[in-house]
């Protein structure tokens, strides 16, 4: 059974109301699909062969969120997003540069800032969403940051070198989105999760600071390098010149 293949179709037949039948069978489906890629983690990107797959996971991190609908219906909304998220989180962790790449153009900060912002937080549920959306948010900015090492644990995972112009695009995304606004917000949350949420809020607002502070440096670096080959520049030009007016005086 290609269980990819059967959530795409039904990620295609999806009309986003509030069918219950509907929505349990998506909630099966994303089920189905994390286990699928728990059983082979290590070769995960080897699973990842529809381009599809990662902007539809994406989209449904955002269904219905901060949404008022029925109670039962609500229930699974949220296990949808869930789902989704675990199954982001998972292609986040183990997949190679490709998938990295692909998350990136695919809007997953956008989204992740835009569901922070209207997830709530006003009951326990709620905060424990933030809190892995947080979480999420958090480790796919810091491995585009530092790059991918092997895992203590799991050395076959693969592994890439860190990307400055993708982490300056996320932060980009961020920044357009009001995400670091929202971040932001989420410190002063004393209560969320219990304290957790102010944690790895704390912890994002840090990285995204790190990677606008590296990006002015990177500008600097670039104007001085700049500078410094004008003034090498100038320098050749006046020994070519007195080199001419020596020999003019010959």
């Amino acid at each position: 059974m290609d269980i990819q293949k059967i959530v795409l179709k039904d990620l295609t037949d999806f009309t986003g109301n509030d069918d219950e039948k509907q929505l349990s069978d998506i909630r099966n489906q994303l089920d189905s699909l994390r286990f699928k890629f728990l059983s082979n983690f290590t070769h995960i990107s080897a699973e990842i062969y529809s381009p599809q797959l990662i902007p539809s996971l994406i989209n449904l991190l955002k269904y219905k969120a901060g949404e008022y609908i029925n109670i039962k219906n609500k229930g699974l909304a949220s296990q949808i997003r869930n789902n989704s998220k675990q199954c982001l989180e998972l292609i986040q962790r183990c997949g190679d540069i490709q998938e990295q790449v692909q998350l990136c153009d695919s809007g997953l900060a956008i989204s992740l800032s835009v569901v922070i912002g209207i997830a709530g937080g006003s009951c326990i549920e709620e905060q424990f969403e933030v809190f892995n959306l947080l979480q999420l948010l958090n480790n796919f900015i810091y491995i585009l940051k530092n790059g991918k090492q092997k895992d203590d644990y799991h050395e076959e995972y693969p592994n890439f070198i860190c990307k400055p112009e993708m982490t300056r695009t996320v932060e980009e995304q961020i920044e357009f989105e009001g995400g670091n606004e929202e971040v932001e917000a989420l410190i002063y949350n004393k209560e969320g999760y219990y304290g957790n949420v102010k944690i790895y809020a704390k912890l994002t607002k840090e990285t995204i600071q790190l990677i606008q502070c590296n990006y002015h440096m990177d500008i600097i670096s670039i104007s001085r390098n700049s500078s410094t080959d004008n003034i090498y520049n100038n320098i050749e030009n006046n020994i070519e010149d007195n080199i001419e007016d020596e020999s003019s005086t010959f």
